[in-house]
């Protein structure tokens, strides 16, 4: 079997080398673009990935925001920290998801002074429950449209 010369490529790139190829049949009118987005990605196996789930007391205030954003500041400075997102549901449930390269780093943060004073605070004064779950990264896929 004959390999086209762009699958033996994407077969010996390098990791983190982005790859585009074009392949079509002219007779047939279609073609389909097939591209690595290893550049583009944020996300491999080896991570390690903290799911905060928490509903805020009533009456949270300022100040519970305030400190959020900077806890924010403060994951982005760990060396190794790869990305936040939080979400609020229809009912209230906050869910944040922070990815740190390898669990060095999220223990780094886990430890971190001002984050282990806002963590008392936030069971003192802004949370009316949480759960934590953190794991490890097995797989990790992306897709990108054109």
């Amino acid at each position: 079997m004959v390999v086209p010369p762009t699958l033996e490529l994407a077969r010996n790139l390098p990791p983190g080398v982005a790859l585009r190829a074009n392949f079509g049949v002219v007779g047939w009118g279609w073609a389909r673009t097939v591209r690595s987005v290893a550049d583009d990605e944020r996300f491999r196996a080896g991570q390690v990935i903290t799911i905060f789930r928490s509903r805020l007391r009533g009456g949270a205030d300022d100040e519970y925001f305030e400190t959020a954003a900077h806890m924010k500041e403060l994951a982005q400075a760990v060396p190794g920290f790869v990305d936040h997102k939080s979400f609020t549901a229809d009912d209230g449930e906050r869910v944040s998801l922070v990815t740190f390269a390898d669990e060095a780093s999220q223990q780094a943060w886990r430890t971190q002074v001002d984050h282990r004073a806002a963590q008392a605070a936030g069971r003192d004064r802004f949370y009316a429950e949480y759960s934590i779950q953190v794991g490890d990264c097995t797989r990790a896929h992306s897709f990108l449209a054109d």
